[in-house]
């Protein structure tokens, strides 16, 4: 995911950074639209209402907003004017459609729905000027956490990360068919049990012991035993599989994950924090995961 940098005015450089007035009125429109067709659950219906309420009163200086915008693209862009005002517009409803802040961004659209249920043409321009920095300000706050969450997992890695392992577990026995250990999935190591050679007789009952390598810290270790049969009427041995239990390590905490607050009625959402959960204590002799 790319997040948008912050300039050294200490604003981020979203798609709502330095437009103009009449752009300001056309991406509050576009906002209401995407909630309108985003925010489906019953209790977000207001937004629908108030959004085809702004289209009905207001179409005439939306109209003018549209000529204005285009002006403005033709004189700075030339014959190429409308691939430009496309591509801009397309990244402006990526930006509001923006998946992981669906839930804050309907609930900032049917704050302000009341207001732009009612707005006159006249106060549309105003409107617009003092709405669109609080639906931004959704995805402001999304930035912000989602930067606090990398650098709060960034930490956690250095601290308690580990190099996944490559492989899975195997012991396979003379046919050199395979018997996957489901227990230790994830840690690199392979057994083979050989074969009795032609005339050496079975083996004597005993086993041979295949100790796993180190695995992903929070999983079980074991040592994996495979035991031959001391039944001299078979000719080769079944393999068996034992998988006797120690006690695990001490676990680390969980990674640090991304929560955001509720939006906002009024103003922009404060600043959220990221709460890394209290270490789980060690596992018992029992098995399983500490």
């Amino acid at each position: 995911m790319t997040i948008p940098p912050v300039g050294f005015d200490g604003k981020r450089r979203t798609v709502n950074y330095g437009i103009s007035t009449a752009q300001t009125v056309w991406n509050m429109r576009s906002a209401l639209n995407v909630a309108a067709l985003n925010c489906l659950e019953p209790e977000y219906q207001p937004v629908l209402e108030a959004y085809k309420a702004l289209l009905s009163t207001d179409s005439r200086v939306l109209r003018k907003t549209n000529d204005a915008l285009m002006k403005e693209y033709r004189e700075k862009f030339g014959k190429e004017y409308r691939d430009h005002f496309d591509t801009y517009m397309t990244q402006v409803y990526n930006f509001y459609s923006m998946p992981p802040a669906r839930k804050n961004f309907c609930d900032a659209a049917l704050a302000v729905s009341p207001e732009a249920m009612a707005v006159s043409s006249a106060d549309l321009e105003a409107f617009s000027l003092r709405t669109l920095p609080l639906l931004n300000s959704v995805f402001e706050d999304f930035f912000r956490s989602y930067e606090d969450y990398r650098t709060n997992l960034a930490a956690w890695d250095s601290e308690y990360g580990v190099q996944p392992a490559t492989g899975t577990l195997l012991a396979t026995y003379g046919n050199n068919v395979a018997i996957d250990n489901p227990m230790n999935a994830g840690v690199t190591n392979t057994a083979t049990v050989a074969s009795p050679a032609p005339g050496a007789g079975v083996p004597a009952a005993g086993a041979v012991a295949v100790p796993a390598t180190t695995a992903p810290m929070g999983s079980v270790t074991s040592d994996v035993t495979v035991a031959t049969s001391a039944d001299s009427s078979e000719e080769t041995a079944v393999p068996t599989i034992t998988l006797p239990t120690v006690a695990s390590e001490t676990a680390a905490p969980p990674a640090p994950t991304l929560t955001l607050p509720p939006a906002s009625n009024t103003t922009a959402t404060p600043v959220p924090t990221i709460t890394l959960p209290q270490t789980t204590p060690p596992g018992n002799s029992s098995g399983g995961e500490g």
